[in-house]
Order: structure tokens, then C-alpha cells, then sequence
């Protein structure tokens, strides 16, 4: 198989590594068209993910750890997608 012959892939994956999936790719195997099917098992829709405990932990865990992986250069930016936001330590 030639990998170069690839131009798009479709990313499934737990929701809330969704953003960190697409910027892994982006960062390895830019150029690619993305398509997401992000993966909810928490049995609530995605936009109240701060009302279930462990769904909020997993959000958060990530959201710090896309910083430390931007610095490292394992991700890149989203072509075309707001800039990460950095987390503030108060």
C-alpha cells in the first residue's frame, strides 16, 4: 500500500480526544481531508459534559494536556481552526 496515495482519513475516537486526534494528524500527516466520529459513552449529549463527573474529568485532563503536547511538537494546529486555548493557572 502507498501511504502517499492516501488523501483522506476518518478519525474515530473517544469524544474528548477528539481535538488532539485531528491535531496529531495535522501535525504528522498534513494536507489530509479529516472527517471525525467522535465516540460519546457517556450516555449524555456532549454539550453538558460538565454535568457528568467522570465525562468532565476527561474534558479537563485533556484540555491541560494539549499545551505540554504543542510544546513537545507531537501537535500542530488545526489548518483553518481557532488557536488552542492555554490554560491559566490562578
Amino acid at each position: 500500500m502507498d501511504i502517499t496515495a492516501i488523501r483522506s482519513v476518518v478519525v474515530i475516537g473517544k469524544i474528548c480526544s477528539t481535538r488532539r486526534y485531528l491535531m496529531t494528524l495535522q501535525r504528522h500527516w498534513p494536507g489530509l481531508r479529516l472527517s471525525i466520529c467522535p465516540v460519546n459513552y457517556f450516555g449524555i449529549p456532549a454539550e453538558r459534559w460538565h454535568e457528568h463527573g467522570e465525562f468532565h474529568a476527561r474534558v479537563i485532563d485533556e484540555f491541560y494536556k494539549i499545551p505540554v503536547y504543542l510544546a513537545e511538537g507531537f501537535l500542530e494546529e488545526i489548518n483553518g481552526c481557532a488557536a488552542y486555548p492555554l490554560p491559566t493557572v490562578d
